[in-house]
């Protein structure tokens, strides 16, 4: 008995370790959706923007993609849309709450229209 457990420990690690598929770290891939958001991209297209990033990642629990910006909104972004799209949108909001002089506690762009929380 202790021997086919050997076996069988063994026999799992070698698949895994060399004939499983490795998964890229840098791709966020989620089961139904269209397109797959390379988070490092992403990081860049926001720097670019000017958007100051205190954390960016993969929400799990509503197969989004969450940025906080620093002292700012916690904004979720779709991974079913164009994300440079949704950067875009985020910028002219972000502009837009800025020459108003309001602060947003969420920014929700997955939806056609994006809802703002104060």
């Amino acid at each position: 008995m202790f021997s086919v457990s050997i076996l069988l420990f063994f026999g799992v690690y070698l698949y895994s370790y060399y004939f499983h598929p490795k998964i890229n770290n840098n791709e966020i891939l989620s089961p139904g959706v269209i397109n797959v958001v390379e988070i490092e991209k992403a990081r860049r297209l926001l720097i670019e923007k000017e958007i100051a990033i205190q954390s960016f990642n993969y929400s799990s629990g509503s197969a989004s993609l969450v940025l906080i910006i620093e002292k700012g909104p916690t904004v979720y972004f779709s991974q079913t849309a164009s994300f440079d799209k949704q950067a875009e949108l985020l910028g002219k909001i972000l502009d837009s709450l800025k020459s108003e002089g309001r602060n947003a506690k969420i920014i929700d762009i997955r939806y056609n229209r994006p809802i703002v929380k104060f």
